[in-house]
């Protein structure tokens, strides 16, 4: 494998930003884009000040953390999917997807725009190789976020949650088997980096 090396645990940097070369950065992420709050452009009055936490159907922002908590306490509640999540660094994880769903919900092609690094596939690898994550945990994790976002709809257009909830779905493919060419990759990323961490 080249590019973004998401197995190891590098401090709380996000792992898409790291490349295989030490010391070099894929990318560097853009200060808007880690804000905590996600901007809707047609609510937002040319030069207005956004408020701190406008939480109601006409509010013009979200926090990108409530979205995120609201989530991630489904998904740590559910008997199927908590289990992924023993051993690792639960906050560190929430922060990174705070980074994720910036993008997601301010348009999912700034994804990688912003984050040309980013590779579901990879972030994953770990646990679909030794925990035997798969299809089957992704379809609840998405069942859960739909759930967040009707959750939250009186905060959320409804084109920015149909939009978000159409990126998610098209994730599905990265949580299939591996190939055998995968598994040698992987194999042999693990020997070299002696066994580092997936932020799952």
């Amino acid at each position: 494998m080249t590019g973004s090396t998401p197995f190891d645990n590098d401090g709380d940097r996000p792992s898409w930003e790291r490349t295989s070369e030490p010391g070099k950065s894929a990318m560097k992420r853009a200060p808007s884009t880690r804000a905590s709050h996600a901007r809707f452009a047609e609510d937002v009055p040319d030069g207005a000040e956004h408020a701190a936490k406008p939480h109601n159907r006409h509010g013009n922002e979200i926090s990108m953390k409530k979205i995120v908590d609201v989530l991630y306490m489904k998904v740590l509640g559910d008997p199927l999917l908590a289990p992924f999540f023993q051993d690792f660094d639960v906050k560190r994880i929430k922060n990174q997807q705070e980074v994720v769903m910036a993008m997601v919900f301010g348009g999912a092609d700034l994804l990688q725009t912003e984050l040309p690094g980013f590779d579901m596939r990879r972030l994953h690898m770990r646990p679909i190789m030794e925990r035997g994550l798969g299809v089957s945990h992704w379809q609840v994790y998405v069942n859960h976020f739909k759930a967040t976002l009707d959750e939250l709809a009186d905060e959320l257009p409804a084109e920015k949650r149909a939009s978000a909830l159409h990126w998610m779905k098209s994730t599905k493919d990265a949580f299939k088997p591996l190939t055998p060419d995968e598994v040698l990759d992987y194999e042999a990323y693990k020997a070299a980096s002696k066994g580092g961490k997936c932020p799952f």
